[in-house]
């Protein structure tokens, strides 16, 4: 192999890698979890809690995976601490990161409504889920919250991470009673 022969080689071989790491950087594979291995969903065995549908590839009872409140907990949970506009001072909630949730479902869409049990309804991009360490949470200040609480569920951004999420567009997108996402 000729001098110039190995160069184009080395060359190339650094292409292919800076691509590589360019493609995953940029979160194109971000949302396309369909490679992904994950478990078989068990079945929920109490009441479910909350239900992800549309474009999901690892359903529990198709078309939907539904999770009671154990199958929940049973996922690796995760503690924020942050102040919300809704509540008196630091709190203090436990749950799960959507990450881990569209991880589990294997999503392959862009976009999820989440919708809370009085209907209300908001579109989020999923990158959001990239780009911040929001969770589902299901705990705070160490109990489980009622509804009055806003529980059972309640999506929860890192507000005190990120001015940003300090404005209404983010407020909007934390759903209190949080039941149903509906991947888009």
């Amino acid at each position: 192999m000729g001098m110039e022969e190995g160069t184009l080689i080395g060359f190339l071989r650094r292409f292919a890698l800076a691509i590589c790491i360019a493609t995953l950087a940029s979160g194109v594979w971000g949302h396309a979890h369909a490679d992904t291995p994950v478990m078989p969903l068990a079945l929920p065995t109490g009441q479910v809690v909350l239900s992800i549908q549309g474009k999901i590839q690892n359903p529990n009872q198709p078309p939907a995976a539904n999770f009671d409140m154990e199958m929940l907990k049973r996922l690796t949970s995760t503690t924020l601490s942050t102040h919300t506009p809704w509540t008196n001072g630091l709190v203090h909630f436990k749950g799960v990161t959507v990450r881990e949730l569209l991880r589990v479902v294997a999503v392959h869409g862009t976009h999820g409504e989440f919708s809370a049990l009085n209907d209300y309804t908001v579109k989020i991009p999923l990158s959001d889920f990239d780009t911040y360490d929001a969770i589902v949470a299901y705990e705070m200040n160490d109990a489980p919250m009622s509804r009055r609480e806003k529980g059972p569920l309640w999506l929860i951004y890192p507000m005190d991470a990120h001015d940003m999420l300090r404005t209404p567009r983010y407020r909007d997108r934390m759903v209190w009673q949080l039941r149903t996402i509906t991947v888009q």
